[in-house]
């Protein structure tokens, strides 16, 4: 792994990442929404933006040649109003597939997303009749469909696809 793309860059665990990346030698760009971080080194890259606009991100910075695209970003994860909004967990999913499709343009073979043990919650939930869900389940249905969305996007795109599982 030479070049990487990292999404969330100024969250804790993507800086996490970055740094670790960094150790190892691989060049990084990170993407997230603060106006700039606090990693400095010259392997590193930082663009700030939104990523439901990642193909012009991609473009305007002429960023290509990676090995894989870590998605760790995700709006609303720290936010109670913006976790219990259904529009604003939906366009976290759409982020995701566009991620997902983005990716193989710019030379990925890989997709590394962050999912939630509340997604499993939430399967478990919907597999018995006598629990019901309530407005807390809206941010794992996002991750659901982040999931699902970003896996069936990678088959599309013949790409390998990774979700990893956080504990909240």
């Amino acid at each position: 792994m030479k070049k990487v793309i990292v999404t969330g860059a100024g969250g804790f665990i993507a800086s996490a990442v970055i740094k670790e990346l960094l150790k190892n030698d691989v060049e990084v760009i990170g993407i997230g929404n603060v106006i700039k971080d606090n990693i400095c080194n010259n392997k590193y890259k930082y663009y700030q933006g939104n990523l439901y606009k990642i193909e012009s991100i991609v473009k305007l910075n002429k960023i290509d040649n990676c090995d894989v695209f870590y998605h760790f970003a995700w709006k609303g994860l720290n936010n109670t109003l913006e976790k219990i909004d259904i529009n604003k967990q939906l366009l976290q999913a759409e982020i995701t597939a566009k991620c997902v499709n983005i990716a193989p343009k710019i030379g990925c073979k890989k997709f590394i997303g962050i999912g939630s043990i509340t997604e499993i919650e939430l399967m478990e939930i919907m597999n018995h009749s006598e629990y019901s869900t309530n407005i807390n389940h809206i941010y794992s249905c996002g991750k659901v469909a982040a999931h699902l969305l970003g896996r069936c996007a990678a088959d599309n795109n013949g790409i390998d696809f990774v979700w990893c599982m956080l504990s909240n």
